[in-house]
C-alpha cells in the first residue's frame, strides 16, 4: 500500500506494519490495521460506537495479534491507539521524535532507523537488563526513545499535545474446568495442526531439527511442505544433524539441508543484528539468515513449545520435594559430594532453596529465571540495587497480567506458573518474527497461539508441565500417539553451537579487532571475556555489534513494509 503525503510540513505519524499478514480497513476519518486478525472483523469496527472498546474486545478475541486504529480529520492524524494480545509474537513499536513526529510499526527497525543518532542508544538500566539476560524485555527495548507494547497493552497516543498513556486492557483469567486432561491434550493437538497447517504448502516450510516440537508440526502440515535444517560445519553440531535425519527417516522424508561454514559465522551474526536491529539471545540464531535466504515465503517454528508446555520441569519437581527443611538441608550438605552427583546435589539445593521463598521475592524461583548473563560476574557491571530493579520488573509483569483468581495457592505450584508466563511471554518468537519480515518472510508459531495455549490453562497447574517426572509431556503425549517409533526420551544438545570455542579459537577469536569492547565493561573482565568466556562474552559481543552497526549507523534504512501511512498531526 502507497504511502500518504501529508497535505503540510511539519511533524508527521508515521506508520510502517511489514507482517505479510496484515490487513487494512479505511474510510474517510477511520483507519485499522490488524495483523493476526482477520479481515472481516476488522471490517466491521468500522461501524462501532466505541471504537476504543471495540478494539479492546476484537483483541481479546484475536489474543495472537495487533490492531492499530488512527482517527483522522482531513489529512491529519488526530488521535492514535494501538493494541497488542495477551499472547501475541506480534508488538507495535513507537516512538516520538522532539519535532512532534510520531512513528510507528511492528518492525523495531523501522522505528530506530527514523531516530537521530542521539535518540538510539540504551539507558542504564536496559544495558544492565541486556547483560543479565541477553536482550531487553517487556515494554522496554535497546533504545530509550522506543517503546513498545506489552503483552495485552493498549497505548492512546494524541499527536497534537504529544500525549501518551499505556493501559493493561486484556488479563489471563482463571479457566480451570473438570474436564480430562485427554480432552484437553486432544484440544492442543487439533489446535496446533490448525495453526501449522493454516500456511503449510508448497511455499512453506517446517524448522526442523529433529527434535520433539519440530517432528510433530511435520506430522500435522500438509504434503509438499518442506522440512529445512541447519547444518553447521562444526564437528560438535554433528550429532544434532543426526537426529534430524533419523526423524526424517521416521517421517518418510529427506530435509532440505542449509549448509554454514563457522568461518562465516561472525558475519552471520552481524547481519541477524543488522535486520533484526537487536542482538540476539541464542547462539544459533546468527544461522536463522541463511535459513531465511532459502526461497520458502513461510517458515513454521517450533519456537515457545518449551516455555508453554515446561522444559527442566524433573529437576524443579525434585526439588520441590526436597523444600523441607530438614531435606533441603540434607541436599546442601550432599552438594559438598565430589564429582557429578555434588554437582547435581548443588543444583537440586539451590532450585529448592528458590522455591522455598516467596514468589513474589527477588531470591525466589521466578524472579531470576530470565538471567541468562553470569550472575557471578554481574556486580563487576552494575550494583545489586540495579540489578534487582530488573528482576522485580520481570515479576511485576507477570503480577500485573495474571488475575490472582487465576494462580494456584500453593507455593510450588504458584512458582511454577509464574515462571511459565514469565518464560512464555519473554520467548524469543518475537525476534525470529523480525529476522523473517525483515528478510519479506513469514514465521508462524503454532505453540505460541492462544488457541493451543487456551486448553493448557484449563488443566490444574500439576497436570500442565510435568507428569512422572516427565517435562513437557504434552507434545510427548501427542508425538508418540502420531509417530509411535519416536523416542521422546532421547536428549538433544540445544541446538548448541561450540561458543567457547567460537571465542578463543574460532570465529569470534578477533571480534574485538573489529569492534570496541562495550564502555560499560572493566578492564580485568575485558581481558579474559574471549580467553575464559562465560554467558558475559556473547552479552557484550552482541552489544558491541548492536551499537556500532545500529546504535551508531547514520545510514541505517527502514525494512520495506507491506503498509506504510504518513499523516500531518498539526
Amino acid at each position: 500500500m502507497s504511502p500518504t503525503t501529508p497535505s503540510q510540513p511539519g511533524p508527521r505519524a508515521l506508520i510502517s506494519i511489514t507482517d505479510p499478514d496484515a490487513v487494512v480497513s479505511r474510510t474517510t476519518d477511520t483507519v485499522w490495521i490488524g495483523a493476526g486478525i482477520p479481515s472481516s472483523p476488522l471490517e466491521r469496527l468500522q461501524a462501532e460506537a466505541d471504537p476504543v472498546e471495540a478494539g479492546s474486545q476484537l483483541c481479546r478475541r484475536f489474543r495472537d495479534g495487533i490492531l492499530i486504529r488512527i482517527g483522522l480529520d482531513g489529512s491529519r492524524a488526530v488521535a492514535i491507539t494501538g493494541w497488542r494480545g495477551i499472547v501475541a509474537t506480534r508488538t507495535i513499536y513507537y516512538a516520538i521524535r522532539d519535532d512532534g513526529t510520531i512513528i510507528a510499526s511492528d518492525h523495531y527497525r523501522n522505528v530506530v532507523a527514523a531516530l537521530p543518532l542521539e535518540d538510539r542508544h540504551p539507558s542504564d538500566t536496559q544495558v544492565i537488563e541486556h547483560y543479565l539476560c541477553r536482550t531487553v524485555f517487556d515494554r522496554a527495548t535497546y533504545s530509550r526513545k522506543i517503546a513498545r507494547l506489552g503483552h495485552g497493552d493498549r497505548v492512546s497516543l494524541a499527536p497534537q499535545s504529544g500525549s501518551v498513556r499505556v493501559d493493561i486492557f486484556d488479563h489471563i483469567e482463571p479457566n480451570i474446568d473438570a474436564t480430562s486432561p485427554s480432552d484437553q491434550v486432544a484440544t492442543i493437538g487439533r489446535a496446533i495442526a490448525a495453526a501449522a497447517d493454516a500456511h503449510a504448502g508448497s511455499s512453506a516450510a517446517v524448522m526442523f531439527s529433529g527434535g520433539v516440537d519440530s517432528t510433530l508440526l511435520m506430522t500435522y502440515v500438509q504434503q509438499g511442505t518442506v522440512p529445512v535444517t541447519m547444518v553447521p560445519d562444526s564437528p560438535e553440531f554433528a550429532p544434532e544433524t543426526g537426529y534430524a535425519r533419523a526423524a526424517a527417516q521416521l517421517l518418510h522424508t529427506d530435509f532440505e539441508p542449509v549448509p554454514t561454514r563457522e568461518t562465516d559465522y561472525l558475519s552471520m551474526l552481524e547481519r541477524a543484528i543488522d535486520v533484526a536491529a537487536t542482538p540476539p539471545i541464542h547462539y544459533a540464531t546468527a544461522p536463522f539468515t541463511a535459513i531465511y535466504d532459502q526461497p520458502h515465503h513461510t517458515y513454521i517454528m517450533g519456537e515457545g513449545a518449551d516455555s508453554v508446555f515446561g522444559l527442566g520441569m524433573r529437576l524443579t519437581r525434585l526439588a520441590g520435594y526436597a523444600t523441607p527443611r530438614p531435606l533441603l538441608a540434607m541436599a546442601r550438605l550432599l552438594g559438598g559430594t565430589p564429582g557429578t552427583p555434588g554437582m547435581r546435589m548443588r543444583q537440586l539445593h539451590q532450585r529448592a532453596a528458590r522455591l522455598v521463598e516467596p514468589p513474589d521475592s527477588l531470591a525466589g524461583f521466578t524472579a531470576p529465571s530470565l538471567a541468562f548473563g553470569d550472575l557471578s560476574r554481574m556486580p563487576d557491571i552494575a550494583d545489586q540495587e540495579a540489578i534487582e530493579a530488573v528482576f522485580r520488573s520481570h515479576l511485576d509483569y507477570v503480577l500485573a497480567r495474571v488475575r490472582p483468581a487465576a494462580l494456584p495457592e500453593e507455593r510450588f505450584d504458584l512458582h511454577v506458573e509464574l515462571s511459565h508466563w514469565r518464560w512464555t511471554w519473554a520467548n524469543t518468537a518475537p525476534l525470529h518474527r523480525q529476522l523473517a519480515q525483515g528478510m519479506g518472510k513469514r514465521s508462524v508459531t503454532p505453540y505460541l497461539s492462544w488457541p493451543a495455549i487456551e486448553p493448557l490453562l484449563r488443566l490444574p497447574v500439576r497436570q500442565r508441565y510435568i507428569r512422572r517426572f516427565r517435562s513437557k509431556w504434552i507434545p510427548k503425549a501427542l508425538l508418540t500417539g502420531r509417530l509411535p517409533g519416536y523416542d521422546v526420551t532421547k536428549k538433544k544438545q540445544w541446538t548448541g553451537l561450540p561458543m567457547e570455542r567460537f571465542c578463543r579459537t574460532g570465529p569470534l577469536a578477533e571480534v574485538w579487532d573489529r569492534y570496541p569492547v562495550p564502555d560499560i565493561i572493566p578492564r580485568s573482565l575485558a581481558k579474559t571475556l574471549l580467553s575464559a568466556p562465560t554467558a558475559i562474552t556473547w552479552n557484550a559481543i552482541t552489544h558491541a555489534i548492536w551499537t556500532e552497526r545500529i546504535a551508531r549507523n547514520r545510514d541505517l534504512q527502514p525494512h520495506p513494509a507491506a503498509i506504510t501511512f504518513d499523516w500531518s498531526v498539526r
